[in-house]
């Protein structure tokens, strides 16, 4: 399972890196400083997803994001 969702990670990145905004980067990096800072481990999945979600928006293809 692991392969498959490392596959279907870098396979959205690659969709949505040529659509990334400044504003797509931005969300990015605070969302990185955030958890970085986090000490709640009960906020980390939530972060994560934010995180995840933000990177795949730009592929237009919402099923991707699900």
């Amino acid at each position: 399972m692991l392969d498959i969702r490392l596959a279907l990670v870098c396979r959205a990145l690659r969709l949505a890196i040529p659509n990334m905004t400044d504003d797509n980067l931005d969300r990015t990096q605070q969302i990185i400083e955030v958890s970085e800072k986090s000490t709640d481990p009960a906020k980390w999945p939530d972060l994560n997803w934010q995180l995840h979600a933000t990177l795949y928006v730009p592929t237009a293809r919402p099923p991707t994001i699900c």
